[in-house]
């Protein structure tokens, strides 16, 4: 099996949430990890969250989508963050590289 790692940044201007997670994740830069295998048809993409508190130096790498970071990104430039973010406010998940 030969996987391929492309690795970017996403910058979120203020504090977002991401589908299928409940906090709230405070601005920055987020490490966006895409992983693509020949045998399967699609990515795998994740977001590298660093850790806080007693976690502060732990990163925790959390799956998602393409139009999951997209709409997350979207709310949070029109600075929406609020119950807008349940799962029937959302299309059909496509994945589109």
């Amino acid at each position: 099996m030969n996987t391929r790692s492309t690795r970017s940044t996403l910058t979120f201007a203020r504090p977002f949430r991401l589908r299928g997670y409940p906090d709230k994740l405070p601005a920055g830069d987020y490490e966006i990890i895409i992983e693509t295998d020949a045998s399967r048809p699609d990515s795998a993409r994740y977001l590298s969250v660093p850790g806080t508190g007693f976690l502060n130096g732990v990163t925790e790498l959390r799956q998602t989508t393409r139009r999951d970071l997209e709409a997350a990104l979207c709310r949070a430039q029109e600075g929406r963050n609020g119950p807008d973010l349940s799962d029937a406010a959302l299309s059909p998940q496509e994945d589109l590289i």
